[in-house]
């Protein structure tokens, strides 16, 4: 029988878990089992959840009443402060009950532009809460650029700091709103603390309804043939137990991560990892990965979990920090040839540092090692060697992933955006590695294409 942590324990013993809670929870644990045992992930699968909401169903559950820091930051003057569990959950529902005041319900579509603040995690919560479509953005993009990719997305919604609404003419389709100040003809979202209205809540439970809109990284160099991938909340929600595993993120750990803003990654790892684990997160307002930014921060609270894109590792001042560090639990994903340019560049890092190939699909990670063994399982996908030019299976060859059997999919909903998978018809993902088969139940990660 598997064992709750003792944090869960306490929250099961208060109030009656319903059996979609439990079964993510006992998914989760499994997960947390087989970090160093091969056996157990061989035993996993997808669960079957889908009538779920985690934000109400999981986190809301985890985070009621608790005292336990959920987000921490620090202000231009080097104090420390901290969101509990149970004010995160208190503010995502004045979130989303002043949301739905404003219209937004299942399937509205709002752009986000926000660097890194708590605002922006009360939304992703609120925006799960009501069945709601985060589309992001950065404030540091172009006006045009803004406009272009709220039109883009369909969205009824912009949220951004004043300064940057203040140089944004309105729109007649769209609705306002502005985080950390006010502006003339928008809607200010700090109301949401002060009003004493809640309206009503009645969750999304369906989890593949679409929850996050990705835009693709190579569409941002040509504005004018923009395109998206729609996730649904199960790939996000349940997808992330793939970033737990791969991570060796638990409940009581404290968590950086140094994801670009407005990518999946920094949603999977900056939001939804850490509170999925029942552990802290530190809130950065811009992503700095140079060594003396690492330095200041452990200075004033203990990192355990370190999380870069291997691109941003070339950095020699960041490899010089980290390089030594048995302290701190670095890992790490990118593109495979990105991993293994880096694998090349410095190759005594590949002891200190997991790695990992993300399938944008399934949130499925392929977490590796140069020189490492693979299994034939990961996480609830059958791994298969095939032969990059005739896709037939080869002692040595390009490692795949088998995606025949994840669970839900989010329905197409608009032109320009498309599902998002890379499987081909036989339900395989290739993952860029090339691998040698040394048994029957172990591949040697030796390359990428």
């Amino acid at each position: 029988m598997l064992e709750l942590s003792p944090f869960t324990e306490r929250k099961r013993r208060g109030r009656k878990m319903k059996d979609s809670t439990i079964l993510f929870q006992k998914s989760r644990d499994l997960l947390s089992t087989c970090r160093t045992e091969r056996e157990p992930l061989r035993e996993f699968r997808w669960p079957n959840l889908r009538r779920f909401n985690w934000a109400t169903d999981w986190f809301d559950h985890i985070a009621s009443d608790s005292k336990k820091p959920a987000l921490n930051w620090i202000d231009d003057s080097g104090k420390i402060h901290t969101l509990t569990y149970g004010q995160l959950k208190d503010r995502s529902d004045q979130a989303a009950s002043w949301l739905l005041r404003q219209g937004v319900g299942r399937g509205t579509r709002m752009l986000i532009a926000l660097d890194n603040c708590t605002p922006l995690w009360e939304l992703h919560l609120a925006a799960l809460k009501l069945g709601a479509v985060v589309a992001p953005a950065t404030p540091t993009m172009s006006r045009a650029g803004l406009l272009d990719r709220l039109a883009f997305a369909g969205a009824t919604m912009m949220i951004t700091p004043p300064e940057i609404a203040e140089s944004i003419p309105r729109g007649r389709t769209w609705t306002g709103v502005t985080v950390g100040g006010s502006v003339t003809g928008w809607s200010t979202y700090e109301d949401c603390y002060s009003s004493t209205h809640r309206a009503p809540l009645q969750s999304e439970l369906d989890s593949a309804a679409p929850y996050f809109l990705e835009l693709l990284a190579d569409s941002e160099k040509n504005e004018g043939s923009l395109q998206g991938r729609l996730h649904s909340q199960y790939t996000c929600t349940v997808g992330i137990l793939a970033d737990l595993h791969f991570s060796g993120l638990s409940s009581g750990d404290n968590l950086l991560a140094a994801a670009p803003l407005g990518s999946l990654e920094h949603v999977f790892l900056n939001v939804l990892a850490p509170l999925a684990a029942e552990a802290s997160t530190f809130v950065l307002p811009q992503v700095n990965t140079s060594g003396s930014a690492f330095t200041n921060l452990e200075e004033k609270v203990e990192v355990t979990h370190l999380y870069v894109q291997a691109r941003n590792l070339n950095e020699s001042t960041f490899l010089q920090e980290i390089a030594s560090r048995a302290d701190v639990d670095v890992f790490s994903s990118d593109t495979a040839t990105s991993l293994w340019a880096l694998k090349n560049h410095d190759s005594s890092l590949t002891r200190n540092i997991r790695w990992g190939i993300r399938h944008r699909k399934t949130a499925v990670g392929c977490g590796v090692l140069p020189g490492s063994t693979v299994g034939n399982d990961t996480l609830g996908h059958e791994v298969s060697l095939l032969n990059p030019k005739t896709g037939l299976p080869e002692r040595e060859g390009e490692i795949h992933l088998s995606v025949r059997d994840w669970p839900f999919d989010p329905p197409l909903q608009q032109a320009g955006c498309r599902h998002s998978s890379h499987t081909s018809d036989l339900g395989m993902w290739p993952t860029g590695l090339i691998g040698h088969r040394e048994s029957e139940d172990g591949i040697t990660l030796i390359g990428a294409v």
